[in-house]
């Protein structure tokens, strides 16, 4: 099974297209992360990559992690690719056309989402911990976050006293904002679905900043135009505090694949021998 949380959308080779899909865009340094749940007895799925533009081949290697029982997890991240259009294909099943590019134009107004869980308990189509990193997926939305969607707000506990005084028990800012994905041209119904299932996870970062889905906040889609089957995403979000140092450092270093070992001292990198 090729995990739904991948970042790219996969169909079966028989079918020739998807209608009214976009072509999905990620810059080059992008890390587009694939995932395939084996179970039992079947057969490691070939995966390869093809280059559109000249049809040229490349059959890629899983990482593989055994889990309990009989089941086993099959790894990829692209990323470093050459600008170009490119397919995956895992077994019977071909990822949509998506192009790479390394002009900052291209993607001057998308955002990128980064996403995992806190454990591999939480689900059984997707596991975030393999052999002891967490795994990050990403995935580039035409869109982001526009000023006016910002809202700030209070979260409090109050009480009167004697005097008739009203007294803060307890108080935590917070600041909401609305996640817009897709254009005036509007996206293909799936975006709402993955949107849906990305705000699901434990670990939401948007353009580098933790969010968290409004509380019973679920995407709003809207149609654009008639008789289309086109539609923009809105996702009610708030900013994350957090306030474990060493747990948001490990997270985002976990975001930017800073191996264990390196450090950045003085604005250098030196190895940690320690």
């Amino acid at each position: 099974m090729i995990s739904p949380f991948s970042s790219l959308y996969f169909i079966d080779v028989f079918q020739q297209s998807i209608p009214n899909v976009e072509q999905m865009v990620y810059a080059s340094t992008d890390h587009i992360g694939l995932q395939y749940i084996k179970q039992g007895t079947e057969d490691i799925p070939s995966i390869i990559l093809k280059n559109v533009h000249n049809d040229e081949e490349i059959e890629l290697t899983w990482l593989k992690m055994d889990m309990i029982g009989d089941c086993s997890v099959l790894s990829y991240i692209l990323t470093g690719l050459d600008d170009g259009v490119y397919v995956v294909t895992i077994g019977l099943y071909n990822s949509l056309p998506f192009r790479i590019t390394s002009d900052d134009n291209d993607i001057s107004n998308t955002s990128l989402l980064q996403y995992s869980l806190k454990n591999n308990r939480s689900r059984t189509d997707f596991v975030a911990w393999l052999n002891g990193v967490q795994f990050f997926f990403d995935f580039r939305v035409p869109g982001g976050i526009a000023d006016e969607s910002w809202i700030f707000g209070i979260d409090n506990t109050q009480f009167v006293d004697c005097a008739g005084d009203i007294c803060e028990f307890e108080a935590t800012d917070y600041i909401e904002k609305e996640l817009t994905v897709g254009e005036s041209c509007g996206l293909n119904i799936w975006f709402a679905h993955m949107i849906s299932r990305i705000f699901a996870c434990d670990y939401i970062y948007i353009d580098g900043d933790r969010y968290s889905a409004v509380s019973g906040g679920s995407p709003s889609v809207e149609s654009v135009g008639v008789n289309t089957y086109k539609f923009v995403v809105k996702q009610r979000i708030r900013m994350a505090h957090s306030h474990n140092v060493s747990f948001e450092n490990r997270i985002k270093s976990a975001l930017r694949r800073i191996p264990d070992a390196l450090r950045r001292v003085n604005g250098s990198q030196r190895k940690n021998f320690a």
